[in-house]
């Protein structure tokens, strides 16, 4: 998802390697909430991105890459999405 090597987010989600690699396998079949939770987080996500579904992950993506923008180019930067979504009809 993010490129993390299983070293990497096991030390980001302070869980060990070695469950990292058994989850990477389908090898932990009743994986908690909260570990669930600490894995997420360590790829930077809240957890409520991981259960949404794709519609709602691209809103917000678009939402915080908008928000990121100066505020003076914000407006531009709506209005030419919008005509290219238009256009797209």
């Amino acid at each position: 998802m993010r490129g993390y090597s299983q070293f990497k987010l096991a030390e980001l989600a302070d869980v060990s390697e070695s469950l990292i690699s058994k989850v990477e396998q389908g090898k932990v079949p009743n994986l908690s909430i909260p570990m669930l939770a600490k894995i997420v987080n360590g790829l930077g996500l809240p957890l409520s991105d991981f259960f949404a579904d794709d519609d709602v992950l691209n809103h917000s993506i678009v939402t915080e890459k908008l928000q990121q923008l100066p505020a003076e180019k914000r407006d531009e930067a709506l209005r030419l999405v919008l005509q290219m979504l238009d256009l797209m009809k």
